[in-house]
């Protein structure tokens, strides 16, 4: 029982220090991402003969407030804000960038902004569609008992929910140079639900 116990503490404790490694070799403090003000600008889908498709206006003008911190002597050297998870800053990745920016010195330890991007409709991550959105409301009017005529005939409010991705990377100082990095960098993302409210236009 006595050795039992001994194997277990010695497991544990080196579970331990595996965790306290790999925090403390982390090189971001703080990541974060969150709506700037009130967007009262809505997204507008088609109406058509049985339905709905397509967006009226092909791009939103979004307003977000960033903030990513090195931690310790590591400073942030590339930010951005994908459609997509797991994008990289520095390599070839699928996905859209909506905005991104590198710095073309040693780095920001702190980088706090507001910035504001316009994005095509088509290109945004969203829950759900606002596309799909209309079309669910015109089924769930018509179970209801209106005439699928007299649903689309009328302008209807909605409301959405687009997935914004802010990305940051944070490296040594000394390994960043003219926007390049030799050596290791650590990447972090914040996940933004952002409220976009939808008109489903009448025909």
């Amino acid at each position: 029982m006595t050795r039992l116990l001994l194997r277990t503490s010695a497991a544990t404790l080196l579970a331990v220090l595996a965790v306290g490694s790999a925090q403390a070799g982390a090189r971001i403090d703080k990541i974060g991402i969150a709506r700037e003000g009130i967007d009262l600008a809505a997204a507008h889908v088609r109406a058509t003969q049985d339905g709905y498709a397509g967006f009226a206006n092909n791009s939103h003008r979004f307003t977000v407030r960033l903030f990513a911190k090195g931690k310790g002597n590591n400073n942030i050297h590339r930010v951005g804000i994908g459609n997509r998870n797991g994008m990289d800053l520095i390599e070839v990745t699928a996905g859209r960038w909506h905005y991104k920016q590198r710095t073309p010195d040693d780095g920001w330890g702190v980088y706090k902004t507001s910035r504001s991007f316009t994005a095509d409709m088509r290109q945004v991550d969203w829950v759900v569609t606002p596309g799909k959105l209309c079309r669910d409301n015109l089924d769930q009017r018509v179970r209801a008992g209106m005439a699928r005529s007299q649903v689309l005939s009328r302008e209807w409010t909605l409301s959405a929910k687009a997935v914004l991705r802010f990305y940051a990377a944070a490296s040594s100082p000394s390994k960043i140079r003219n926007g390049r990095v030799a050596g290791n960098s650590e990447q972090r993302m914040a996940t933004l639900f952002y409220p976009v409210k939808v008109v489903c236009r009448a025909r």
